[in-house]
């Protein structure tokens, strides 16, 4: 197998991502909140960065409500900010389902 080209590699980082708007506003507005919370206790990117144990690089692109950052590190940072419980009511629609309630294997429809 023949090693990619530089023209090649190039395109490959350069090709645009699909993402639904809503879930890149909530980025953005994530990315604000945490930029907020940051100032309000006196850091700065790169002390939160480090503290996260993230890229000062990466961090900054959170604060710009960049959509690829992983979650881990997301919440990492909401830990050093002391905001991870305020995650706590993702998904709370799921709330009070006891798991054999739950179907044990979900299955395509024929005509799917």
């Amino acid at each position: 197998m023949a090693a990619k080209t530089t023209r090649q590699r190039k395109s490959a980082k350069t090709q645009k991502r699909f993402f639904f708007l809503p879930v890149q506003n909530f980025t953005e507005e994530l990315g604000y909140r945490i930029s907020v919370a940051r100032r309000v206790q006196g850091l700065t990117q790169r002390q939160l960065a480090m503290k996260s144990q993230t890229s000062l690089t990466t961090y900054k692109r959170i604060e710009k409500g960049d959509m690829t950052a992983s979650i881990g590190t997301i919440l990492s940072i909401l830990y050093c900010l002391g905001e991870l419980e305020s995650c706590e009511g993702i998904l709370s629609s799921i709330e009070g389902i006891r798991p054999e309630e739950l179907p044990q294997r979900i299955r395509r429809r024929a005509d799917e």
